[in-house]
């Protein structure tokens, strides 16, 4: 027996939809306790070297997936022996790591390579390739978890013997487990910051004030931004079992689809360079219902892109970016044609919220009612608490007349740049949480860096009970236990039409066929007319189905006359074109020709 059919009519043919209901859900195990319950490791952590470059190291992704082999390139200088060694970062209780591989083992060592001093910047975008050879390769085990993972390249032999550098690297979750919660890695700031070779993104750090234009991912860091404004973040959502995996913004750009397999996508620290397809995939993950929290500020920034197979960010910050493409040009989110403001996503963005060196951490305070909000509720935080230290070094505000929901202001800082904590419903349901504050992690976790400095921004004072109460209540609100299953794949779809038709009866009567979607589709279905040399005359119709089922369409013509005065002997044939696009955007297209008989 069929429901009552679902009707959506567009000129100039009408499309009736008749379904029936089915679906599924499932869930997914959490390997972050697991793993976090394993017998730590204390080596972890490491004295850099007082000669930078006794030795130095970069791999040859940004991130891998478990069984993957990840090459390093290391460069001793002189050739002293090392080894690297290969740790998880975590929780694991309150140690901070655990020792996952070493090359050539942990215990051995192996002659260190000379490889090429820093090479001259390029003549016209001022990039810098170390371009060394591979030295060492270790497979990431195929049970390893998700998460940061930490690479030491320790000097074994000279006077610098048991000094270190390090480089992370990113393990991500093979599919297809999905967790809850995926956190974003801003692997593209870190790029855009850093000054091996003599260049980075800014005048600041850059030889003679120039900046570059293109930077390299082949090659090492001059510190490690991950420990100032990251690990915080990363410690505690470990520490309390949250089931969570990672990924870069690399990886969000190659499949940002991806981002729609959990219920919460969190970024992580200063994610200030997105590219377009990151910034759609998130914008569309949202308007899908999946819920985000940004855990920094001055976030989705600057828009950048990829070259050299995404081992090169490129990034003009100016209209003398000579690609064609307005969308993709390299200048501010906000400055593109159409404009698209960070607020439109985050709900606030940075408006020169920012300090400098050797001056106090500002606070939050908790605004008026706010206390009343459910994120608030049994935290100990009422209307003027104050949250000390936790606005810095950069932070956002909310903007007037931004194109967005209405926003709740949490936590305000009041200064001469303005700082606020917020978050939104956006219509698709999803909540949106935005900081509003690069340090606000520092509430999270009283992790203090000891290994970038130079900036006066380190922290060593303890967690704040009251904000780590605020965030288990904004994620037990943002990240219910189990994972979303979205469909990776396209709906399997099938149509039912007949083979021939005569042209006076789909004129009057229109042409009705069934189709069966396997799941919720929005449908568009089109028909074409074959005439010589006219050309195709078509018309196109949709309609969104609540459920996967069986689908019954009667396409009728509005434009009969048309055909009669061109003579319906003209028509050669018809051809039919369903396709079916399903939550997550896979669409599978179904094609059929129909013989017109005399």
């Amino acid at each position: 027996m069929w429901p009552r059919p679902l009707r959506a009519r567009l000129a100039p043919f009408v499309i009736v939809a008749v379904l029936t209901a089915s679906g599924t859900s499932a869930a997914s195990a959490n390997p972050v306790q697991a793993e976090n319950a394993r017998a730590p490791s204390e080596g972890w952590s490491f004295v850099q070297p007082s000669y930078p470059s006794a030795i130095e190291g970069y791999t040859s992704q940004v991130s891998a997936l478990p069984s993957e082999v990840v090459g390093f390139h290391v460069r001793t200088s002189p050739a002293e022996r090392y080894r690297v060694e290969l740790y998880r970062l975590g929780w694991y209780g309150g140690s901070g790591g655990r020792r996952i591989a070493c090359s050539p083992s942990c215990a051995g060592d192996e002659a260190g390579v000379v490889q090429p001093a820093p090479p001259a910047p390029d003549a016209s975008t001022g990039e810098v390739d170390a371009g060394w050879s591979v030295t060492d390769r270790i497979r990431i085990p195929a049970a390893a978890a998700s998460g940061y993972y930490l690479a030491k390249f320790v000097l074994t032999s000279g006077p610098a013997a048991g000094e270190a550098r390090a480089y992370p690297v990113i393990v991500r979750s093979r599919q297809p487990r999905r967790a809850s919660i995926l956190v974003q890695v801003p692997v593209n700031t870190w790029q855009a910051y850093n000054s091996w070779g003599g260049k980075s993104l800014y005048s600041s750090n850059s030889t003679d004030g120039v900046p570059a234009t293109h930077v390299s991912f082949n090659r090492p860091f001059v510190g490690l931004q991950l420990f100032r404004e990251e690990l915080q973040l990363v410690r505690f959502l470990e520490r309390e079992g949250y089931d969570v995996s990672y990924q870069t913004d690399v990886d969000s750009n190659r499949d940002p689809s991806a981002l729609t397999d959990h219920r919460l996508v969190m970024t992580a620290g200063h994610g200030e360079y997105w590219s377009k397809a990151e910034r759609d995939g998130f914008e569309r993950a949202r308007d899908l219902g999946t819920n985000l929290a940004f855990m920094g500020a001055n976030t989705a920034y600057w828009q950048v892109r990829y070259a050299d197979g995404d081992r090169t960010l490129v990034g003009y910050k100016s209209d003398a970016d000579p690609i064609s493409d307005p969308s993709l040009k390299t200048v501010l989110f906000r400055d593109l044609k159409p404009p698209r403001p960070e607020c439109e996503l985050l709900g606030v963005q940075w408006q020169g919220g920012a300090y400098g060196a050797g001056q106090p951490l500002p606070s939050y305070t908790v605004t008026p009612g706010a206390d009343e909000d459910p994120y608030l509720r049994g935290t100990g935080l009422v209307a003027g608490s104050v949250l000390q230290g936790l606005v810095g070094h950069e932070w956002d505000a909310v903007q007037s007349g931004c194109s967005v929901p209405t926003p709740t202001v949490l936590f305000r800082y009041d200064g001469q740049r303005a700082a606020e904590a917020i978050r939104y419903r956006a219509a698709s349901g999803a909540r949106v949480l935005s900081t509003g504050s690069i340090h606000f992690s520092w509430g999270l976790d009283g992790y203090a860096d000891t290994h970038l400095v130079g900036d006066g921004s380190q922290r060593s004072a303890p967690a704040d009970s009251r904000v780590q109460a605020f965030m288990r209540n904004a994620l037990a609100d943002l990240a219910p236990a189990a994972a979303p299953q979205v469909d990776r794949t396209a709906p399997e779809v099938s149509v039912v039409a007949p083979r021939s038709v005569r042209m006076r009866s789909v004129l009057t009567a229109g042409l009705r066929i069934r189709v069966g979607c396997s799941e919720s589709c929005r449908l568009e279905a089109r028909l074409l007319i074959l005439l010589p040399r006219a050309g195709r005359f078509f018309g196109r119709a949709h309609a969104t189905l609540a459920s996967g089922g069986t689908v019954r369409l009667i396409l009728r013509s509005t434009s009969g006359a048309q055909f009669a005065s061109r003579g319906q002997t003209a028509v050669r044939a018809l051809r039919l074109v369903v396709s079916a696009t399903d939550a997550a955007g896979n669409r599978r297209v179904v094609k059929r020709r129909i013989a017109v008989r005399r």
